[in-house]
């Protein structure tokens, strides 16, 4: 198992599939809007992963209008949490902290403040309500972090992950960035990062055909440690 142990300015992480799970909260809005409009539900949930919502709707309402599929959206996301805290009341997986992620957050916040940030193609407000509900596990947050409310065009463009380096006020190339999804995974490339891909999403075969530049289980794979003012991280890789 080949180890690398990198010199870099920050990590940008994904959320949805890299450090928390989701997939089964979102998977339940996803089939109640797949009968709502009587839609392909296997497809749409291929095609949605680590996509923003509105652009997904866009490829499959298009008879909606613009504000329709705005309404859609707001509707969208509003509906994860609750359908998360349905699932977990009947003892279902609904949402929850992946593995390794509070050991690599908290050794993240033992240095300066511009070593990490979110950047996530969910909107802020679902974002917010996620990594709040949660947050006796994740801890205190990055001060910066990335939606899809800051970028007019998501993932796979480069746009979200060099907002996250502006806004670190670092440069794009010395940050890493940590991904589930193939489309995170290509903007973070085209982005000029190198990528660590997770396999804590669902199509690791996808995320595999990208070509991330490394690749892990989990986040238990790596390691963060500060010296002084730099940072390194160590991947063990899968």
């Amino acid at each position: 198992m080949p180890s690398h142990t990198l010199e870099i300015d920050a990590i940008l992480f994904d959320m949805d599939g890299t450090l928390i799970n989701s997939t089964p909260a979102v998977n339940g809005v996803w089939e109640d809007f797949a009968k709502k409009y009587d839609l392909n539900l296997k497809q749409m949930l291929s095609d949605s992963h680590g996509v923003q919502t509105h652009m997904t709707f866009r490829k499959y309402l298009p008879h909606l209008t613009d504000e329709e599929r705005a309404a859609e959206v707001v509707n969208f996301e509003k509906g994860i949490i609750p359908m998360a805290t349905k699932l977990q009341a009947e003892g279902k997986e609904g949402l929850n902290v992946l593995p390794g992620v509070p050991a690599v957050l908290s050794q993240l916040r033992a240095g300066r403040s511009t070593g990490y940030a979110i950047v996530t193609s969910a909107t802020s407000a679902y974002a917010e309500a996620a990594l709040g509900m949660l947050s006796d596990q994740l801890g205190e947050l990055p001060k910066v972090i990335v939606t899809a409310d800051d970028v007019p065009k998501g993932k796979p463009n480069p746009d979200p992950y060099l907002e996250g380096a502006k806004r670190l006020g670092l440069d794009i190339t010395k940050c890493l960035v940590v991904e589930d999804a193939p489309s995170g995974a290509r903007a973070g490339l085209a982005a000029g990062s190198e990528v660590l891909a997770v396999g804590t999403g669902h199509d690791v075969p996808a995320i595999k055909a990208v070509n991330p530049t490394y690749f892990v289980a989990d986040l238990t794979q790596v390691s963060v440690e500060w010296k002084g003012e730099k940072l390194f991280v160590t991947i063990n890789e899968a």
